[in-house]
C-alpha cells in the first residue's frame, strides 16, 4: 500500500468536519479514519486516501526534487524559525510581506476576528472561514490557515513517481510510477513534464554470429551462438562466409577469373581482386592481314603482317592477306626527267633508280641561310627548302617611324585600293569631310546625302603594304565619322590586316554604342603583328537594303606608328594585342609565344560527342588523351589530335562500371579514375582493363563521399584524391595504401570547402582547388599548409574546378564561374585571363577540368560546350 509523505496536511474545518492537528504534539490518534488522510511514519510507503488521492506525510529526510527541499528551487524552503515550510520566493513569503498586521482589530460579530485581507502565520494558527482568509503561501483546513504543503497545481516527483499538487496547495495526487519493472529497459525516470522515455538495455555485440538479448529476469545480456547464418569476415579474398560457433569463418576463396588471357588474376586483402595486365600470345586473329595477337595493357590486340620490303620507293600494305608495294611517285626512276618536281632551286637526277634533288646554285636558291645574305643589317636572313627569306630584323635600331600616314589632303588615295559593290553611286571614295574642312576616305554616296539604295552594298579600301618592324611597339590609329544602323549586327565596319599569302587577322570592328555623326579616335595595340608585311583593310557592308538613310562611313589620318623600342610590360597581361595574350619575359613582350586555340574536339558541330565532359588526362608520352564524361558515365580515349577511340566504363557500379566520374589521372600503364557516384576510385590499363577498384561511401581512411579530383605524384607513387564531399585530401598508393588524409570544413588555411581538383608539382608538393573557398591551396606531400591563393588585383575567382602547372612557376586555374582562364603566378598574384563566355575559339562555358602535356598545351574542359579545348603557345598564325 502506498504511504502518505507528511506533509502536516491540515483538513478543512467547518461543516462538522474533523481536524488533523498538524501542529507541536500530533500523533497518529489525533486523526479519524473517515477524514480521507492518512498519517504514517516517514519510512512508510505511498498509499492512497479513500478518495482516491495520495496524501503525502511527514518525512524529515526530504527526498531531492520533492516540495520543501533544498535542493529543488522550484518548491518553498522551510523558515528559518520553524519546521514549516515557506515560499522560496521572499516576495511570496507572508514573513516578508508589506501587508497590515491586523491582529488587534476587534473581534467580528460571529467570533471570527476581523484582520483583514490575511492574516500572518509568525504569531501562531490564524482562523479561518475561506481561502480569502489565509495569506499567500496558505491555505484554509476550514478553521485555521495551514501553509502550502505543495506549489498549487504543480507537478513534481518523488523518486519514479509523479504527482499532481492540487489547486489550493494542500495535498497531492499519484499520478504514475515511472519505474515499469522490467529490468531490460532503462531510462524510467521521471520529470515534472511526465515519465522520461525509456529505452531497451543494449545487448548488441557487434557479432552477427550471434543472437543478442535480455534476461527479463536478471536484466544481464545473453549472446546465443548462431550456426549457419551467412556473414562477412570483412576479407574481400574470402567467399561464403558463414556463422560456425559463434565466429564468422570462411567458406573459400574469393574467385577472381576475369575470364581474360591478358590479365594475371590475384586478391589482396585491401582491394579485393586486382586484374594486372600480362604479356605473351593470346587467341589467333581471323584478320589474313595479322600475324597472330598478343596481349598489350591487359587485351588481346592483333599484330599487323609485317610487309616491309625494305625499299623506301614503294608503299607497304596488306591486302587481303598478301603483301603489296607500289611505288611512291617520283621517287623511283629510269631517267633524270622522271625526277623533275617542278621546283626551280631543286637540281634534280635519278641516281641507281631513286630520285635524287639538290639546291640549284641561282639566284634566290639556297643550302643554308648564309645562300642568303642581302646585305641589308636590317633583314633576318633564312634558308628553307633551297628557298631564301627575307624578314625584318627584331632590332629598334632598325624601325622608323609612320610606317604608314594616310591623311587623304594631297588629293590622292594615299595607295589606298577601293572595291565597292553597290549600286547608284554608292562606293568608298575620296570625300570631302562631313565636319570642317578637309577630305577623308569615305564610303558614301557622292550625289546623296544617304547610302540607300533599297539594296545591300558594300565595299572594301585596301591600304598600301605596310613592312613592319620586327621587335618593337606598334600603334594602328585612325579616326572614324559615321552615320550608319549602329544597332548590334547592323550596318558592320571591320578594320582587318591581311598578310601577302591572304592571312588575315582582325584589328577592330565598331563597339557597341559607338557615336554617331561625330569624329571618333581609334588607337590599337598591333605589336603581335611586328615583324610582318601587311595591309590594313576598312569593309563597311549595308548587309540589307533597308534603313540606310544615313551619310555612311568616313575614316582619315590612319597610321601605324612605333616608338621603335620593345613593348615593355609588368605582367602578362600587359602583353594582349589584337586579341592574342603573349607572354612578358624580364619586362619585355614576347610575341613570338602568344596563346592559340588549336583545335577544339567535341562541341554541337563535331561528329565526337560528349554529353557532360569533366576532367582531363594526357599520357607521359602525350600520344593519348583521356576525357571522362560525366554524363556518358564512361572516359573517352582520344588521340593527340582530338580523335576519338575506345572507352573506358559504362553505367553501373561493378568492378570496372562507372557512376558519374569526375577526376582523372594517367601514367605509363595505368588510367586512376575518381567514380565519385559509386564513392571509389578505379585503376584500369590503357586499353581500359580494369584492375582493381578502392573505396566505398564513408568518412574512414580509404572511403570516399563523392571524390571530384585525382593527381599523380611525380614519382608515380601516390594518387592523390580530392574528397569532395568529405572536405579532405587522401594521398593512397597505387596499389591502394592509404598514406595521408588531412583537412576538414571550414575556411581556414587547411580547411577545406568541396575541394575538386589536386596538381601535383614536381618538387612532391601538391596544389590543391578548394573550390567553395574560391582559393587555391599549397601542401606538402605529408599535409603541411603551405600557402593559399586567391586572387588578390582583380576579379575574384568564382568556384574554380580546375588548375593545371604553367611556365615560371604559375597556375592556369578554371576560374568557372566566371567562364574564363586565370593565369596565377606562385603567390597568387593574376599573370593573365583568358577568355569570356561563349562558344567561339577563346570563349568558354563553365570550364571544369585541365592538365599541361609534355610539350606544353593546355587541354581544357569546357564542360558547357561539351568539347575539349586544346591551347599551345607560338607565333601569331
Amino acid at each position: 500500500m502506498l504511504a502518505l509523505l507528511a506533509l502536516g496536511l491540515a483538513a478543512s474545518c467547518g461543516g462538522g468536519g474533523t481536524t488533523v492537528d498538524s501542529g507541536p504534539g500530533t500523533d497518529a490518534a489525533d486523526v479519524p479514519a473517515d477524514t480521507g488522510i492518512d498519517v504514517a511514519p516517514a519510512s512508510d510507503a505511498f498509499d492512497s486516501g479513500p478518495d482516491g488521492a495520495t496524501d503525502v506525510g511527514v518525512d524529515s529526510a526530504r527526498d531531492p526534487g520533492f516540495p520543501g527541499d533544498l535542493a529543488d528551487p522550484g518548491f518553498p524552503d522551510p523558515a528559518p524559525d520553524s519546521g514549516d515550510p515557506a515560499m522560496a520566493d521572499p516576495a511570496m513569503d507572508p514573513a516578508a510581506s508589506d501587508l497590515p498586521d491586523d491582529r488587534d482589530a476587534e473581534p467580528a460579530a460571529d467570533g471570527v476576528q476581523d484582520r483583514g485581507p490575511a492574516c500572518s502565520l509568525d504569531d501562531g494558527p490564524c482562523p479561518c472561514a475561506s481561502p480569502s482568509d489565509c495569506p499567500d503561501g496558505a491555505f484554509c483546513d476550514g478553521k485555521a490557515c495551514r501553509p502550502w504543503q505543495c506549489i498549487p497545481d504543480a507537478r513534481f516527483c518523488q523518486g519514479t513517481h509523479l504527482f499532481q499538487c492540487s489547486l489550493t496547495g494542500d495535498k497531492a495526487t499519484h499520478i504514475v510510477d515511472c519505474d515499469d519493472g522490467d529490468p531490460c529497459t532503462v531510462g524510467d525516470g521521471c520529470a515534472a513534464t511526465g515519465c522520461l522515455e525509456r529505452t531497451a538495455v543494449a545487448c548488441d555485440d557487434g557479432n552477427p554470429c550471434t543472437a543478442d538479448a535480455c534476461d527479463r529476469t536478471t536484466g544481464a545480456c545473453v549472446f546465443t551462438p548462431v550456426d549457419g547464418k551467412a556473414c562477412s569476415d570483412n576479407d574481400p579474398c574470402t567467399s561464403k562466409d558463414h556463422c560456425e560457433g559463434g565466429v564468422c569463418v570462411a567458406g573459400g576463396a574469393t574467385p577472381c577469373n576475369d575470364g581474360n588471357p591478358c590479365t594475371t588474376d590475384f586478391c589482396t586483402s585491401l582491394l579485393g581482386c586486382v586484374h594486372e595486365p600480362a604479356t605473351g600470345n593470346c587467341a589467333p586473329s581471323a584478320n589474313p592481314c595479322a600475324s597472330g595477337a598478343e596481349c598489350r595493357d591487359g587485351a588481346c590486340q592483333e599484330v599487323p603482317l609485317d610487309c616491309d620490303d625494305g625499299d623506301p620507293c614503294t608503299l607497304d600494305s596488306c591486302q587481303a592477306g598478301s603483301c603489296t608495294h607500289p611505288q611512291v611517285p617520283g621517287c623511283a626512276c629510269d631517267l633524270a626527267s622522271d625526277c623533275d618536281d617542278g621546283d626551280a632551286c631543286t637540281l634534280d637526277d635519278c641516281v641507281e633508280g631513286r630520285c635524287v634533288h639538290d639546291a640549284a646554285f641561282q639566284d634566290g636558291c639556297c643550302r643554308v641561310d648564309a645562300d642568303c645574305d642581302d646585305g641589308d643589317a636590317c633583314t633576318l636572313d633564312r634558308c628553307a627548302g633551297f628557298h631564301c627569306g627575307h624578314a625584318p630584323a627584331p632590332s629598334p635600331a632598325c624601325c622608323s617611324s609612320p610606317r604608314l600616314n594616310a591623311t587623304f589632303e594631297d588629293g590622292t588615295l594615299d595607295g589606298f585600293t577601293l572595291d565597292s559593290t553597290g549600286a547608284e553611286g554608292v562606293a568608298w571614295r575620296r570625300s570631302a569631310s562631313p565636319e570642317g574642312a578637309g577630305f577623308a576616305l569615305a564610303f558614301s554616296n557622292a550625289a546623296t546625302t544617304t547610302y540607300g539604295t533599297g539594296s545591300r552594298v558594300f565595299g572594301t579600301a585596301l591600304s598600301p603594304a605596310v613592312e613592319l618592324p620586327a621587335g618593337v611597339a606598334l600603334t594602328f590609329a585612325f579616326r572614324s565619322w559615321q552615320d550608319v544602323e549602329s544597332a548590334t549586327g547592323q550596318d558592320p565596319f571591320v578594320v582587318e590586316a591581311v598578310a601577302p599569302d591572304g592571312q588575315v587577322t582582325p584589328v577592330w570592328s565598331r563597339p557597341d554604342g559607338f557615336p554617331m555623326r561625330t569624329w571618333q579616335a581609334v588607337t590599337v595595340n598591333g605589336s603581335a603583328l611586328a615583324g610582318r608585311t601587311v595591309r590594313l583593310r576598312f569593309t563597311f557592308d549595308s548587309l540589307d537594303g533597308v534603313a540606310n538613310d544615313g551619310r555612311g562611313v568616313f575614316v582619315d589620318d590612319i597610321a601605324v606608328t612605333s616608338t621603335c623600342a620593345a613593348p615593355g610590360c609588368a605582367l602578362d597581361a600587359d602583353c594582349t594585342s589584337l586579341g592574342w595574350h603573349a607572354y612578358c619575359r624580364e619586362g619585355e613582350c614576347d610575341y613570338g609565344s602568344v596563346l592559340r586555340v588549336l583545335a577544339m574536339p567535341g562541341g554541337s558541330a563535331s561528329a565526337l560527342r560528349f554529353t557532360g565532359p569533366s576532367d582531363v588526362a594526357i599520357s607521359p608520352d602525350g600520344t593519348t588523351v583521356y576525357v571522362s564524361d560525366r554524363d556518358a558515365h564512361h572516359v573517352q580515349v582520344l588521340d593527340a589530335q582530338g580523335n576519338p577511340g575506345a572507352v573506358i566504363g559504362g553505367y553501373g557500379t561493378s568492378p570496372g562500371r562507372l557512376v558519374l566520374p569526375r577526376g582523372i589521372a594517367a601514367d605509363t600503364d595505368r588510367v586512376y579514375v575518381a567514380d565519385s557516384g559509386n564513392h571509389r576510385i578505379q585503376a584500369f590499363s590503357p586499353a581500359g582493363t580494369f584492375l582493381w577498384a578502392l573505396g566505398a561511401k564513408g568518412d574512414g581512411p580509404g572511403l570516399f563521399n563523392e571524390p571530384k579530383g585525382l593527381g599523380l605524384s611525380a614519382d608515380g607513387g601516390t594518387v592523390w584524391v580530392a574528397d569532395t564531399s568529405n572536405h579532405r585530401v587522401q594521398g593512397i598508393t597505387t596499389w591502394g595504401v592509404v598514406r595521408v588524409v588531412f583537412g576538414s570544413y571550414g575556411t581556414k588555411d587547411g580547411q577545406f570547402r568541396s575541394p575538386s581538383c589536386i596538381v601535383p608539382l614536381p618538387d612532391g608538393d601538391i596544389v590543391v582547388c578548394d573550390t567553395q573557398n574560391n582559393r587555391l591551396q599549397r601542401f606538402s606531400a605529408d599535409g603541411v599548409h603551405r600557402s593559399s591563393l586567391a586572387v588578390a588585383d582583380g576579379v575574384p575567382l568564382s568556384q574554380p574546378y580546375g588548375a593545371a602547372t604553367a611556365d615560371g612557376g604559375g597556375f592556369w586555374v578554371s576560374d568557372t564561374y566566371n567562364h574564363r582562364l586565370v593565369l596565377l603566378d606562385a603567390t597568387g598574384h593574376t599573370r593573365d585571363v583568358f577568355g569570356s563566355f561563349g562558344d567561339g575559339p577563346g570563349r568558354f562555358a563553365y570550364p571544369l577540368g585541365m592538365e599541361t602535356d609534355a610539350s606544353g598545351r593546355l587541354w581544357v574542359v569546357d564542360s558547357g560546350n561539351l568539347r575539349v579545348v586544346q591551347l599551345t603557345r607560338g607565333p601569331v598564325p
